[in-house]
C-alpha cells in the first residue's frame, strides 16, 4: 500500500502530464487559427487587389473598348502611312491624369499608337485658347497676349506676353492635328462625360474650354463649356487625345513657363 506522500506524488504528476498535454494541444489550436486568419487575410487582400485594379480608362463595356482601340489603330496607321516610316506608331507607358498645372509632359493613352516624331505645323497655324474656372485665363499664340485671370480688380495686371518654342507648337499641332482631326470636332464638345453613359462627372465651380485653331486655310472653333475642372481623363481615345494630350499639355507649358509665374497670385479663388 502507497503511504499519503507518495499518493500524493502519483497525483500531482498526472496533473502535470495532463496539464503539459492541454497546454501543447492549446498552442496546437492557437497555431492553426493563426494560419487560417492569415490565409483569410491573404484571400482578401487578393479580392480588393482584384476589384480595385482595373484597366486605365476601363467603363465595363468591352465592344466599347473594342472600338476604340480600332479607332485608335485607325488614327495611328493612317498617319504613319501619310508621313513616311519616321512616324511608325509606338505602344507608350500609362500615367494617370495630369493636373491642371502640371508639369508639361504628355500622358498617352494607355494601349494607343502615338507617334514619337513631331509634325512640322504649317505656316499658318495658331491658335487661341480659353480656359481655367470659368474660362478666366487665356492665350493668344498669334500675338503672344496671355491673360492669367479676368477676375480681378486690375485685370490689366494679369496680362503678359508669351511666345511658345518650336516644340511646344509642334507638339501641340501634332496632338490636335495628327493623332485626331480636330476640325470634326463638333462646335460644343464634353470630353469627360461619355454621351452614352447615364452617370455625369461634374464640379462647381466649373471650367470652360474654349479653342481656336487655324491651319492650312481651314479655322475651327470648340467650346467646351462648364465641364469638371480639376484633375480628369477624357473618356475615349479622341476625347482624351483632345482634352490631356491637347489642352492638359499646352496649359502646362503655358502656367510652367517664366512669364506666367511672374504674374501676381489669384485675387480671388474659388472653393
Amino acid at each position: 500500500m502507497k503511504t499519503y506522500s507518495e499518493t500524493m506524488k502519483s497525483v500531482l504528476e498526472k496533473a502535470a502530464v495532463i496539464t503539459e498535454e492541454k497546454r501543447e494541444k492549446a498552442q496546437k489550436t492557437r497555431r492553426a487559427l493563426a494560419a487560417a486568419s492569415s490565409a483569410v487575410i491573404m484571400l482578401a487582400l487578393l479580392v480588393g487587389a482584384a476589384l480595385v485594379i482595373k484597366p486605365f480608362g476601363s467603363r465595363g463595356e468591352s465592344e466599347k473598348q473594342r472600338q476604340g482601340a480600332e479607332n485608335g489603330s485607325e488614327h495611328g496607321s493612317e498617319h504613319g502611312s501619310e508621313h513616311g516610316s519616321e512616324y511608325a506608331a509606338v505602344t507608350p507607358d500609362c500615367m494617370e491624369g495630369n493636373p491642371i498645372e502640371a508639369t508639361p509632359e504628355p500622358t498617352p493613352f494607355p494601349g494607343y499608337a502615338y507617334t514619337d516624331i513631331l509634325a512640322v505645323a504649317p505656316e499658318d497655324f495658331a491658335f487661341k485658347l480659353r480656359w481655367n474656372v470659368f474660362g478666366i485665363s487665356s492665350y493668344d499664340s498669334e500675338t503672344g497676349r496671355l491673360v492669367k485671370t479676368t477676375d480681378s480688380t486690375h485685370p490689366e495686371d494679369y496680362v503678359t506676353e508669351l511666345f511658345l518654342d518650336e516644340s511646344a507648337i509642334d507638339t501641340f499641332y501634332t496632338y490636335i492635328l495628327h493623332h485626331i482631326d480636330f476640325f470634326k470636332l463638333p462646335d460644343e464638345y464634353d470630353p469627360i462625360n461619355d454621351p452614352a453613359s447615364e452617370s455625369k462627372v461634374a464640379s462647381e465651380p466649373h471650367e470652360t474650354i474654349e479653342l481656336t485653331v487655324r491651319a492650312n486655310g481651314r479655322e475651327h472653333t470648340v467650346l467646351c463649356p462648364m465641364i469638371p475642372f480639376g484633375q480628369f481623363n477624357g473618356y475615349c481615345y479622341e476625347a482624351y487625345t483632345f482634352y490631356n494630350m491637347g489642352i492638359r499639355y499646352i496649359t502646362g507649358i503655358i502656367t510652367n513657363s517664366p512669364e506666367w509665374q511672374a504674374l501676381p497670385d489669384y485675387e480671388v479663388l474659388y472653393d
